[in-house]
């Protein structure tokens, strides 16, 4: 009886083992595959929940870094406040674990994002010794680095520079959107998490936008809830010296807490645009 006893125990005590221990292989699996679908936003809350769970996880603060990286140098813009982020998570990385490659070699990326040779050189010679092959991939990068001359020339042209407002880490870009003849201004946040242009209604019903003849769908936000949303499109929107035509935007209702911006500037404008924010600034650089 007494085995029966003991075996039952440990059966309970290892039950809230196993589910704490699946929990966070199904986190990290999401995470992963947000990641590989290019949905670094949601990758991150992914990861941070990870790491709020159980802060001792090298493995999240490594891909925390990574989709961190990917969010702040793309092919659509350099935010460095985002790279210092993803420079944090790498060094967590390797607090945890300083023998880890991968952590080595992807801090070494994100310096070379922003301008720095010396420390992905340091890098590089950590990773000599730990990994070769990843070392070599990382030295060939460092080799055929260039130092991005043409954003700091825009700093010097005044007409491929928007002045935004910058609260933490969010952008306020000033927009202009035209339906037909009738044209409006309003503030968005710049989200390159989100697919489509959003507008509220409100500014539709500036832009005499009849929302009764729009097109609805539903969508889905991170967390799994739906939401209404009204389509319709625009003759054009504007964004500092870039103008696009024929543009969809979502029109979508915001409830809850009251908000200081209009919609969520997103990437079917921002797509095949260059640009930097300078946060000290509080301004968006273009690249012509």
């Amino acid at each position: 009886m007494k085995l029966v006893y003991v075996t039952t125990f440990l059966l309970m005590l290892a039950t809230p083992l196993f589910a704490i221990e699946n929990k966070k292989i199904e986190l990290l699996n999401a995470g992963k595959n947000f990641y590989a679908e290019g949905e670094y936003k949601k990758a991150v809350k992914v990861f941070e929940q990870m790491l709020r769970d159980d802060p001792e996880t090298t493995e999240a603060y490594l891909w925390l870094g990574r989709a961190y990286l990917k969010l702040g140098d793309n092919e659509f813009m350099t935010d460095s406040e985002i790279l210092e982020k993803a420079i944090d998570k790498f060094r967590d990385a390797l607090r945890h674990n300083p023998d880890l490659a991968e952590a080595h070699f992807y801090l070494g990326i994100t310096h070379l994002a922003q301008n720095s040779k010396s420390a992905a050189l340091t890098e590089y010679e950590a990773l000599k010794s730990l990994d070769r092959k990843l070392a070599i991939s990382l030295h060939e990068r460092i080799l055929a680095y260039s130092s991005p001359s043409k954003y700091r020339s825009l700093h010097e042209n005044k007409s491929y520079t928007t002045k935004v407002n910058i609260h933490g880490n969010q952008v306020f870009v000033p927009v202009t959107f035209a339906n037909g003849d009738v044209v409006t201004q309003a503030v968005l946040l710049l989200d390159t998490g989100a697919t489509v242009t959003t507008l509220s209604p409100g500014i539709a019903r500036q832009l005499n936008i009849d929302l009764t003849r729009t097109k609805k769908t539903v969508g889905q936000v991170v967390g799994g809830g739906l939401l209404e949303v009204r389509r319709a499109k625009l003759a054009y929107i504007t964004v500092g010296p870039y103008t696009k035509t024929d543009m969809d935007v979502a029109i979508i209702e915001h409830k809850g807490p009251a908000i200081k911006y209009d919609g969520l500037l997103g990437m079917n404008f921002l797509r095949g645009l260059k640009y930097s924010i300078n946060f000290d600034e509080q301004t968006i650089n273009w690249t012509p």
